[in-house]
């Protein structure tokens, strides 16, 4: 069964009154138990591939909906096929809204890759029945009224811009810097090829050598916004720099961390390389200078339109190994001015959602 995000713990950390009422309507078993329960876990997932049915307790979800006034969809790259099983996922969740009667909308979400047939179809669905939809980039918005023909939609920020910052939870320490590595093209990957994810470990090593030169910071920190899935890649970097003796003292922040503490930690960070989009806006909340590599395109369309100082490395001139033009990344906008203009306008994209 799938875990609770314990989203009420995340908004107390964060000095948040809100009251959350959480229940998870997907339907995932660990993978640990029994031989006879792994067998049985791999038979479900057969019979769904095959009946083309999701993850989805589409009855609860329905009961769950029916006494609301609305369902607000917001998160990620929501509007995307890389894992097959997502279109799915999502058609069930607004089919099971529209049964019990309820309007959605789309909130500060982002689209591609969009790539299959039948994905295609879901998507355009979904978006064409929701009361609005606004995406978190001009990408994304572009991608859908080019490849889905929908246009009916706004541009907005990602609604993580609007976390409010307690003071509790910085420090006033700037002594570390901070990384986060997705596992791109590794074995947890959709797209996997063994001989780039180790190129693309070997060279974010080199570009974090290269950063580090800058400064006097002895202490690197790995961390994940994306835990388990991109354990593999922490591990294989802090590996690699260890192999490299470099007289850095490196830390991994193992497990699940919740907001409230990464930005305690990122409170820490002169600097963050990141290459998940949710670590970047954390660590550029947590006031850090910024270093992102675009694996994928809302990476740069994000970070540099609401964080002018960042900077951008192309995950196709990092396999090549051209991130040597960064001499500059400390001239950035003032940071506190650029966090008050991004909260506003997230204040204003729920204001005008409601």
């Amino acid at each position: 069964m799938a875990k609770k995000l314990n989203i009420d713990a995340e908004l107390k950390q964060l000095n948040i009154g809100a009251k959350v009422s959480e229940h998870v309507i997907f339907d995932r078993s660990p993978d640990s138990g029994s031989f006879t329960e792994k067998i049985s876990r791999i038979s479900h997932r057969v019979v769904r591939k095959i009946s083309g049915s999701s993850v989805v307790k589409k009855n609860k979800t329905k009961s769950l909906l029916r006494d609301s006034d609305i369902l607000l969809i917001g998160g990620g790259n929501l509007i995307m096929d890389l894992y097959p099983a997502w279109p799915l996922i999502l058609r069930d969740v607004c089919e099971s809204a529209k049964k019990a009667n309820i309007p959605y909308g789309f909130a500060g979400i982002g689209a591609g890759p969009i790539q299959n047939e039948p994905g295609k179809s879901i998507f355009t669905r979904c978006l064409n029945e929701a009361e609005f939809v606004s995406f978190r980039d001009e990408h994304s918005k572009r991608l859908c009224e080019e490849v889905l023909g929908f246009s009916k939609s706004m541009v907005g920020p990602d609604l993580a811009l609007g976390i409010s910052l307690p003071e509790n939870v910085f420090s006033n320490i700037r002594d570390s810097v901070f990384v986060n590595v997705a596992a791109v093209y590794s074995e947890r990957w959709p797209i996997k090829d063994v001989s780039k994810f180790e190129l693309y470990i070997e060279n974010i090593c080199e570009l974090l050598i290269l950063l580090l030169q800058k400064t006097n910071i002895k202490h690197i920190f790995l961390f994940n916004t994306n835990y388990p899935l991109d354990d593999l890649a922490s591990l294989k970097l802090m590996g690699l720099l260890g192999e490299k003796r470099l007289g850095f003292k490196v830390h991994y922040l193992e497990g699940k961390r919740s907001v409230g503490e990464l930005l305690g930690f990122l409170s820490r960070a002169k600097l963050a390389l990141v290459t998940r989009l949710h670590a970047g806006i954390l660590a550029e909340l947590a006031g850090s200078d910024l270093v992102a590599v675009s694996y994928q395109p809302k990476v740069e369309d994000v970070l540099s339109a609401y964080f002018p100082g960042a900077r951008i490395v192309n995950i196709d001139k990092l396999l090549l190994g051209q991130f040597d033009d960064l001499d500059d990344f400390y001239l950035r906008e003032d940071t506190i001015e650029v966090r008050a203009r991004n909260f506003k306008m997230v204040d204003a994209l729920i204001e005008r959602t409601l």
